[in-house]
């Protein structure tokens, strides 16, 4: 009991002396999650960099993550517009060899025309992570997959991906990094 006492008091008094934990105490939903949220923010040591983003995450919202797995697989269905109010009024998309930054309207434009070029397409996802910057307050979905692709002549071909979606305030994709590695071609036999 003394023992549970004192730990309690160590606690009190480490939290009392922590500033930067308000904003993760002023953001938590439980007392668990504060606890997380605290020890997101203790100071790395020895770190040779310095995050120009953030280094304070902790686990985010798996509704988050649900959301984007759901625009995934209208993408294969080829049903985009049904997901179009889930994406802010004004975003910004970083892909392979191109870059949008525009209107929900003409991101749409540019992300059917380019789904038009396939018959089929099939993504495996292999792992996804909501997670939270506790010093931005802003919440982050990260998805790893391979896409399975079947263009108009037939064309089989294949990809994977590293995807970083941020939403916004309001619950909305509105800044998206799409990174793809390609596979290199195997050596034709002769």
């Amino acid at each position: 009991m003394k023992n549970s006492i004192l730990c309690f008091v160590v606690l009190v008094i480490f939290m009392a002396c922590n500033n930067e934990s308000k904003t993760a105490e002023a953001t938590a939903d439980s007392t668990e999650k504060k606890e997380v949220d605290k020890s997101a923010q203790a100071p790395a040591t020895n770190m040779p960099y310095t995050a120009l983003y953030s280094s304070q995450f902790v686990p985010g919202d798996q509704k988050h993550a649900e959301k984007m797995l759901t625009l995934f697989k209208q993408w294969d269905d080829n049903k985009l517009a049904d997901g179009k109010l889930m994406f802010a009024d004004s975003v910004y998309f970083q892909g392979d060899k191109w870059e949008f930054n525009g209107s929900n309207d003409s991101f749409f434009t540019v992300s059917q025309n380019q789904r038009k070029n396939f018959k089929e397409v099939k993504t495996v996802v292999q792992a996804w992570m909501p997670i939270h910057s506790v010093d931005k307050n802003e919440d982050w979905v990260l998805v790893w997959s391979t896409a399975y692709t079947t263009d108009m002549k037939g064309k089989v071909d294949s990809a994977s991906y590293q995807d970083t979606w941020k939403i916004n305030k309001d619950g909305r994709f509105d800044v998206m990094y799409d990174y793809k590695v390609s596979y290199p071609e195997h050596p034709k036999k002769k």
